[in-house]
């Protein structure tokens, strides 16, 4: 069954009636008539899908080919379900490369030089309608292509899909059970870190009583070092006291010492004196007898 379906064109294909042209916009010069694909097609028949694809206007005819076939290859992948993400991945499935969609346009655009019939899988260019405008900046380019794929290349694509999927639910489950695990482990390892943390707290509770200890130890060996400070000055202080006795002491012994020597001296000196009498006066004496026999 063959159904037709209308293109939606970008607003740049739509004129305003009665609307002046704007000079700085790019003026369509090319006089081939947009062929009627372009605006409506059948999208599948009994063997086969197409798909439309449009560029934006370029100053290379070859760039803007290039994109409206990246267009087309893009609609083709998005019909059958393939995100975004997975065109590159799929392109290089049906490559067996690691070529991403741009390179493997390119191939496409090289083999087209070459031969209309190009592919990727079972992917080609059928038809191709190009605009050519003039700006102020010389001339840009429109590009539209209509491809073809067989149903079977959707059928592989989505098939491809489907194990892409599986693969990513076994992966999934598999993610999901090294994450259960990650979680169990993580969870024994919350204990663990429980216990020490619990233990830490033990000890940091033990260490503030400690250093509250420390503290008062301190207080009472601060205490201590005043009361002996306290006592080494009055020591100082006595010990001054005492060596002034001990200086006075001396000076006074010396005096006494000095004054023993002048006792002894004058002790000499009285007996020095008393010999003296004593022997004046025997002689006084043994005079005196002597006179006495004398006058008589």
């Amino acid at each position: 069954m063959k159904h037709i379906i209308p293109l939606l064109l970008g607003a740049t294909l739509v004129g305003c009636a009665g609307q002046a042209p704007n000079p700085t916009q790019p003026v369509l010069v090319s006089e081939e008539p947009k062929p009627e694909w372009v605006t409506e097609h059948k999208l599948e028949d009994s063997t086969t899908m197409y798909f439309t694809g449009v560029s934006t206007k370029y100053a290379e005819e070859r760039k803007a080919f290039k994109d409206a076939k990246y267009d087309a290859l893009s609609r083709f992948l998005d019909y059958c379900g393939l995100h975004t993400k997975l065109h590159e991945k799929y392109i290089s499935h049906v490559n067996g490369s690691t070529a991403n969609v741009l390179a493997t346009t390119n191939k496409i655009e090289t083999q087209l030089e070459t031969n209309s019939e190009a592919q990727v899988g079972q992917f080609r260019v059928v038809k191709k309608h190009m605009e050519v405008y003039n700006g102020t900046r010389g001339k840009f380019y429109k590009m539209y292509v209509l491809a073809s794929v067989s149903k079977n290349e959707v059928g592989r694509v989505k098939a491809w899909q489907k194990e892409n999927d599986l693969q990513k639910i076994a992966k999934l489950k598999s993610l999901t059970e090294q994450q259960s695990n990650l979680i169990n482990k993580t969870k024994q390892e919350l204990e663990t870190v429980q216990t020490e943390l619990e233990s830490a707290l033990v000890l940091i509770k033990r260490k503030d009583f400690l250093e509250q200890e420390v503290i008062k130890l301190q207080e009472e060996l601060d205490n201590k070092n005043i009361k002996l400070t306290s006592l080494e000055n009055e020591h100082n202080i006595q010990q001054e006291t005492l060596d002034w006795y001990e200086e006075k002491d001396l000076l006074q012994s010396k005096t006494i010492d000095s004054l023993q020597e002048k006792i002894e001296l004058l002790q000499l000196d009285l007996k020095i004196a008393k010999d003296g009498e004593d022997h004046w006066m025997k002689k006084f004496n043994d005079k005196k007898t002597i006179s006495l026999f004398t006058w008589k």
